[in-house]
């Protein structure tokens, strides 16, 4: 339909690129607006309830409930918090670590901005819980 309306009208390829464009930026602020909005109000809460492990994400009303069986969670680590932002930031900033675990196919990660000890207490909590082997925590 849009390739109908570009052939009609050639003078209408400047609309089409300011739109593309206009989506870009809106995209763009959308996930700049979630990180500012996740660090002034986010809350993560990891519950272990029978033989499931639920991870509840909230933030400013907004709530994402997931919950993984435990006899599925394989490789559980604590892995390095990091990505290009944090490598520019201090030192201080830099030192946190998070949570991952493989699940069917998938890299799970939880529990983000963590120290390494508490990270090691929750994955320990886990581990016993679920009787989880093949995993990296010290």
């Amino acid at each position: 339909m849009i390739w109908i309306f570009i052939n009609r009208s050639p003078d209408n390829i400047g609309l089409v690129i300011i739109g593309v464009n206009l989506i870009f930026l809106l995209r763009v602020g959308f996930h700049i607006s979630s990180a500012l909005l996740w660090r002034l109000s986010g809350k993560e809460e990891i519950a272990l309830s029978g033989n499931n492990l639920r991870i509840r994400r909230q933030m400013v009303g907004f709530k994402k409930l997931k919950d993984y069986q435990g006899n599925l969670i394989s490789n559980l680590e604590i892995v390095p918090w990091m990505n290009n932002l944090q490598k520019k930031l201090p030192v201080s900033y830099r030192e946190k670590s998070t949570i991952s675990f493989n699940y069917k196919g998938e890299s799970i990660k939880f529990g983000y901005n963590l120290d390494e000890s508490d990270a090691n207490q929750i994955i320990q909590l886990i581990i016993s819980t679920f009787d989880i082997k093949n995993t990296s925590a010290g």
